[in-house]
């Protein structure tokens, strides 16, 4: 399966990165590492000297088990984790090791999303919206019963931010440690479309009507809502604004109300990530 891009990745004078509407599942960068998930495949790009690379590609003839993948993390002992519709998959450079409800106590086996949080407790969401933390082989789903504001996950921060936070169809649900915080309706109403969590202190949500700002999310709560007139589907914050990719484009907010920014992106922009200095 090739890599086809539907339309230009595209790189503005601020740093920020808009990708409009292309088909890869994930890409993640690891020190050394460059691994592009299309599919039913991995491959990896690792640098040696004279800036000569060497790659290697894993498909099922290679011992990938699954057949689809949606997102990879690399926990603190260099073991790649893959979330897939067919299970988790645990790499560790030469074979695969799959969990799923039939070797473990997983409640699915159909994962949408993975994030790695800081003890290298792994945060799954399944297609059916359930949201499990593995660890130690170990498996444990969350539910209403433990604070979460809706049943269903919808949204995730994206794979820069520093937290974990998940949007629901009424709500927001933050990772702190081993347990779940929940911010119910009486905090975020609405379906949420995008979320990013930058700093402990600052937890942006944009839902169908709304822009949230929560300041202290975890302590002292203050909610600050801007009404919009877009639907979000990115958020990242950037010298002190926000910015938000929407189906029109790409907006800047600054503080009271939205501004188009770059007239030629008119496509949907659906992830924003800022590029390390020098790239």
């Amino acid at each position: 399966m090739g890599l086809k891009l539907h339309k230009l990745i595209q790189t503005n004078k601020t740093g920020v990165e808009t990708h409009a509407g292309f088909s890869i599942k994930a890409m993640i960068q690891i020190p050394l590492l460059v691994s592009l998930l299309l599919g039913f495949s991995l491959t990896a790009f690792a640098k040696i000297e004279n800036n000569q690379f060497i790659q290697r590609h894993w498909g099922e003839e290679q011992g990938l088990p699954v057949g689809d993948i949606n997102g990879m993390v690399q926990d603190s002992q260099g073991y790649i984790w893959l979330a897939s519709l067919d299970g988790l998959i645990r790499f560790d450079g030469n074979e695969f090791t799959q969990f799923d409800t039939s070797n473990s106590n997983l409640s699915s086996s159909r994962f949408t999303t993975i994030r790695k949080a800081k003890n290298d407790a792994l945060w799954l969401s399944s297609d059916e919206g359930e949201l499990i933390r593995f660890v130690d082989s170990k498996a444990r789903t969350f539910s209403q019963t433990d604070g979460m504001p809706h049943s269903r996950i919808v949204r995730i921060t994206p794979i820069g931010d520093k937290n974990i936070a998940y949007g629901t169809l009424n709500g927001v649900l933050l990772i702190q440690g081993k347990n779940i915080v929940g911010l119910g309706l009486d905090k975020v109403n609405g379906d949420v479309k995008a979320i990013h969590w930058p700093k402990l202190d600052s937890l942006w949500v944009a839902t169908n009507a709304w822009l949230y700002h929560i300041v202290n999310p975890l302590t002292k709560i203050q909610v600050i809502k801007t009404p919009m007139d877009k639907e979000a589907l990115a958020l990242i914050t950037y010298n002190k604004q926000l910015w938000m990719g929407t189906h029109e484009g790409l907006y800047q907010f600054n503080g009271q109300s939205f501004h188009k920014k770059y007239e030629q992106i008119n496509s949907p922009v659906q992830i924003l990530r800022l590029l390390p200095k020098g790239d």
